[in-house]
């Protein structure tokens, strides 16, 4: 390891001479190892064991309006410790910035790496309101799921995804299934990103759902053997959460959405911030689905 990641492992992480560390490439490679040489700003690393983890499905897309640059570090880590798969920028009509953050690959990276992923999430570039309704559009027209975060909405997103046949086989859901949630006053929305890198990193060491569900076996993660099916054949392959800017969706942003096929979502009686409202939806949308099964190496 040289270069950034050499620096960080020498000088940062204090590596020493037989410390296990595990490299991951970015694109779902993950391998361990033993260092042998540490130098002034690099050191040796001796592979032991190389796996592929495949990608979750389904996969999971964020559109996120820009934000407030003092926000915009934390939505991206918060998007990347959510395992989001993709983060399209989108410069909404009531963004205050339309610029995507330059920082925002290696923030992704390093987040990536603090919460131990193999495979970073994409960054698109910016797209405006008119790129994310032909995203929408899309995404419906392949049989995906769109959920819109409104604060005004009344399904939680367990029903939508429910209704789409989207929900993982843990959760059996007695009599008419999830409750609406009451109408409420607030919301937001948005996904997609950029190349992931190829070179190995060094790793270091209002919405919401009703909690009104009767559900049988309540573990969300397993890890057995018997159950790392994550990555069998589902009726649901994407799902793309659009979450708008601080000062909300505009009329035509909400009718053009809908129109093109998302369904409007909340998350529950609070209204969250648009830097968090998206890795709150992405927590659940995977709590839900098989996202959150287990690991399955190839």
């Amino acid at each position: 390891l040289d270069s950034d990641e050499g620096h960080h492992a020498v000088r940062v992480r204090r590596v020493r001479v037989g410390e296990s560390v595990e490299l991951v490439d970015g694109r779902g490679t993950r391998a361990e190892g033993v260092v042998t040489v540490v130098g002034k700003s690099e050191c040796t690393v001796e592979v032991r064991a190389v796996a592929h983890e495949l990608a979750l499905v389904p996969r999971l897309t964020v559109v996120q309006a820009l934000v407030k640059r003092d926000r915009s570090d934390q939505t991206m880590e918060l998007l990347t410790e959510a395992g989001v798969d993709m983060v399209v920028p989108w410069s909404a009509a009531r963004s205050q910035s339309s610029e995507v953050p330059a920082k925002w690959p290696r923030i992704a990276a390093e987040s990536s790496k603090q919460s131990r992923r193999a495979r970073f999430p994409v960054i698109t570039p910016a797209g405006d309101t008119a790129a994310v309704r032909q995203l929408v559009t899309d995404t419906v027209a392949s049989g995906g799921v769109v959920l819109l975060c409104h604060e005004n909405a009344h399904s939680p997103i367990a029903d939508v995804l429910r209704d789409a046949g989207a929900l993982s086989d843990s959760f059996m859901i007695h009599g008419t299934g999830f409750s609406a949630a009451s109408d409420l006053d607030g919301g937001s929305g948005a996904l997609t990103g950029s190349d992931a890198p190829t070179s190995p990193s060094e790793l270091d060491g209002g919405s919401g759902a009703r909690n009104d569900v009767e559900i049988e076996s309540p573990a969300i993660v397993n890890n057995s053997a018997e159950t790392t099916d994550a990555h069998t054949a589902v009726a649901v392959e994407d799902i793309v959460v659009v979450v708008g800017p601080e000062g909300g969706l505009t009329a035509d942003e909400l009718a053009a959405f809908t129109a093109a096929g998302a369904k409007p979502v909340v998350m529950g009686p609070s209204v969250m911030r648009a830097a968090t409202a998206g890795a709150a939806a992405a927590c659940i949308v995977s709590a839900l689905t098989n996202r959150w099964r287990g690991r399955s190496p190839q």
